[in-house]
């Protein structure tokens, strides 16, 4: 059996591991996010084989939460592992604004400091992976990724913004992340580029064609004609705009044709 610890359980990327894992006969899964008990974590840092640091703040209300859920999070983290005696493989999520001097960026960047100052004290095994733009399913609108805001808004019937048409923005999805993650369980070491863990295929897409896309899958209610999907970033796509659809939009108006010979739809 394999003990894996979750933190941020409940969020985009975490509420999707922990599905992954849940399928896992032989994995026992402590899932822990805001409002979790306590308990589940102090499991995770006695028992856990693997640690899936995820939690962390990315739109708070006050800047000086960036500090506390990001870099203050994963230092105590850390050194209650330390504290344990415990060094469990860790895979951490950071972001690719690491590298920027804004209150998010620093704080990311400190707590990527915290974990490789583990590996070396600890030698442990830690893979910290610089994500940005995440999209699938359970992303949330505005928050997120643009994917998740445009395919939420075409679902609703919602006009898309669209600032700046021919910026290139690169996207990996979900469960490429998530297999990623599971590889690592299994023994397989991601790739990585200047020391942080990679995720592969990564997909580059002008804004402005990223609403067109959209906007198409959009219409297909009334068009009914299917993309080609043999393009992997549009099947994932269209993947992800379903998951935003109201339940009763997966019905069709049955058109009913009718002459002499009787009727059809």
């Amino acid at each position: 059996m394999t003990t894996v610890l979750v933190t941020g359980a409940a969020g985009f990327i975490g509420k999707n591991l922990v599905d992954h894992l849940s399928r896992r006969p032989d994995t026992e899964i402590l899932a822990y996010d805001k409002g979790s008990d306590e308990a589940v974590l102090d499991r995770g840092i006695a028992a856990a084989d693997f640690v899936f640091h995820l939690a962390g703040i990315n739109r708070p209300k006050e800047s000086s939460e960036f500090e506390a859920g990001n870099h203050g999070f994963t230092a105590d983290l850390l050194a209650r592992l330390k504290a344990a005696g415990r060094s469990p493989t860790i895979v951490a999520t950071s972001s690719s604004q690491a590298v920027l001097d804004n209150p998010y960026g620093v704080s990311k960047r400190k707590a990527e400091t915290e974990l490789d100052r583990f590996r070396k004290e600890a030698g442990a095994r830690v893979h910290v992976y610089r994500l940005t733009n995440v999209f699938g399913k359970w992303s949330r609108p505005f928050y997120n990724s643009v994917v998740a805001t445009f395919c939420f808004q075409a679902a609703h019937g919602e006009q898309l913004v669209v600032d700046d048409p021919g910026r290139v923005i690169a996207f990996v999805y979900i469960d490429d992340v998530v297999h990623s993650f599971l590889s690592i369980i299994d023994g397989v070491e991601p790739e990585t580029v200047d020391g942080f863990s990679m995720v592969q295929p990564s997909y580059s897409v002008l804004l402005g064609d990223l609403a067109k896309k959209v906007m198409v899958m959009a219409n297909i209610r009334s068009t009914c004609i299917i993309p080609d999907f043999a393009d992997l970033f549009d099947k994932y796509l269209y993947t992800t705009f379903l998951s935003f659809l109201e339940s009763d939009d997966f019905a069709y108006k049955a058109i009913k044709k009718e002459d002499k010979r009787g009727y059809l739809f």
